[in-house]
């Protein structure tokens, strides 16, 4: 027996034998007990298939909720367990190769909007010193350091960077110590010292402004490794940088790019060592010999007299044996299986492993074997719009301006540059996405910019050059070329597109003939 409700007719009820006793009983309580049970069914499940709590979705770890709360167990863990991937994982380590190569390069340079050449060449003179200097321990550059902070914020989550002040042969300097996120002390979590902490970030007291950190002075393994009880000590965040991903609102620290994935790579990791074994001992033909004869048991003495008519006992084949065999005796040969999954299951897991990532499927691997143009076009076009977000929108104002301001106000202060230099509108530059097919995406760049969709410095600066500068050289070669009696073919003034000599307007807005004997054609 059972009942529906007129608004839900799906929402049956079923009556089990007590409910049947107490609505024959009285039928008003049978009434009542079935509602009051539909309505705690309800309540268990509401009109959201993926939120539904029954025995389908006991599979289902919801753990917790909040951005902070969800990392403080689990931060040390991810960091450890990623960095053992990238280590011993080719995909891995060629997916953060991919990501960093396309996100930094050689570096995001600086594009200062100022037609002042002498202002211009003021913060090109200081912004290259500090870039020769940048890096506290003297290793590499500040383009370096950029490669460096986003490898490690793809791989470990975030990077923090210390504002240094020192002296290089007796001159101050500007510079930046790189740290991993182990030197933020994540069991910081509650009130210390009258300020709330969050994983060893220390807030204001409207809880959404850092304050500072808690930070360790060198990284809690190396401390324990030498015998040391590792102690944070708070740091306030004036001269500190922290770089990472910011993936939820009231996020205060970062996790790598492979936690996704993490569990599906090493099951992978584990399903290929099983097949490689498998295969190995496949590899090992294998025979067994037989014996109706107890005496001759695994228990019997192996070695046999030299004066046997049969011969000794078949321990190892070899190519042309010819093994007699003892009365009673017979050779059973093994027959392994052979897995014929092992592709299907590579292709899907790598496929999954790079969208979990956010790399393509062929750059993770490299295989190009089923690619082509249009496959690789949509691929990069996908690619290329989740990098340029990273870029604008977590390495250039979470990495770069901070450390923009910093260099103005150093050598304001120094005295390298003026006041007004820090007025100048600037732009940071990426690197140029390198064309699939040059041809057909240079046409299609020349198709936008004679259209009016791209502009000309547009054009330029997805190219990873300064437009203005651009213009400067082309217009002084241009000059320098007229002056020799010299013509490119790839010069428009003077050529067609398809290489034919068209007449060149001079400024009288006469004819000059392009083909007289004192022009010569390279």
């Amino acid at each position: 027996m059972s009942i529906t409700t007129q608004d839900n007719p799906q929402a049956a009820y079923h009556f089990n034998w007590l409910d049947r006793a107490v609505a024959w009983i009285s039928p008003q309580a049978g009434v009542a007990r079935a509602k009051a049970r539909m309505a705690l069914n309800l309540s268990k499940r509401g009109g959201f298939e993926g939120a539904r709590r029954d025995h389908r979705a006991s599979s289902w770890q919801n753990g917790s909720d909040g951005a902070n709360t969800a990392l403080w167990g689990d931060l040390p863990t991810l960091r450890k367990r990623a960095r053992d991937l990238v280590r011993n994982n080719p995909l891995a380590k060629r997916a953060i190769d991919i990501m960093t190569a396309h996100s930094v390069g050689c570096g995001i340079v600086p594009n200062w909007k100022t037609t002042n050449k002498t202002q211009a060449k003021r913060l090109q003179s200081a912004w290259k010193k500090f870039v020769d200097g940048a890096d506290n321990r003297q290793q590499i550059d500040f383009y370096g350091m950029q490669e460096l902070a986003v490898r490690t914020m793809f791989e470990a989550g975030e990077i923090l960077a210390l504002r240094e002040q020192g002296k290089v042969k007796g001159e101050p300097t500007l510079s930046y110590l790189v740290l991993e996120g182990d030197h933020i002390d994540h069991q910081r979590e509650g009130v210390f010292e009258d300020s709330v902490t969050r994983l060893g970030v220390v807030l204001e007291k409207n809880w959404h402004v850092v304050k500072g950190y808690y930070l360790f002075q060198q990284n809690p393994s190396d401390a324990i490794l030498w015998g040391q009880f590792p102690y944070s000590r708070f740091v306030p965040k004036e001269g500190i940088v922290h770089l990472y991903r910011i993936r939820r609102p009231g996020q205060y620290r970062g996790f790598t790019e492979f936690a996704p994935v993490l569990q599906t790579m090493r099951d992978y990791a584990d399903f290929k060592e099983a097949a490689i074994v498998k295969a190995r001992i496949a590899a090992c033909f294998s025979a067994f010999v037989t014996s109706e004869d107890v005496s001759t048991g695994a228990l019997s003495d192996p070695k046999p007299s030299a004066n046997d008519p049969n011969g000794p006992n078949l321990g190892m084949m070899t190519p042309g044996l010819v093994q007699r065999l003892r009365p009673g005796e017979k050779i059973e040969f093994a027959s392994p299986s052979v897995n014929t999954d092992f592709g299907e299951f590579t292709l899907l897991s790598n496929m999954e492993a790079a969208a979990g990532i956010g790399v393509t499927y062929n750059q993770a691997t490299g295989d190009l074997r089923q690619a082509n143009y249009s496959s690789l076009r949509a691929g990069t076009l996908e690619f290329r719009g989740m990098i340029e977000m990273i870029q604008h929108l977590t390495i250039v104002p979470m990495l770069l301006k901070p450390i923009y301001q910093d260099f103005l106000n150093f050598n304001i202060a120094m005295g390298s540059l003026r006041a007004v230099d820090a007025q100048v509108p600037m732009e940071w530059i990426p690197p140029a996405w390198q064309p699939i097919d040059p041809i057909k995406d240079m046409n299609a760049d020349i198709m936008a910019v004679r259209s009016g969709r791209m502009s000309y410095a547009n054009f330029v600066s997805s190219w990873g050059n300064d437009p203005y500068a651009m213009v400067e050289e082309i217009a002084t070669f241009n000059k320098l070329f007229d002056d020799n009696g010299i013509v490119l073919d790839s010069d428009p003034r003077k050529t067609t597109n398809g290489g034919m000599m068209q007449p060149n307007l001079a400024k009288d807005g006469a004819t000059t003939d392009t083909n007289s004997d004192n022009a010569s054609t390279i």
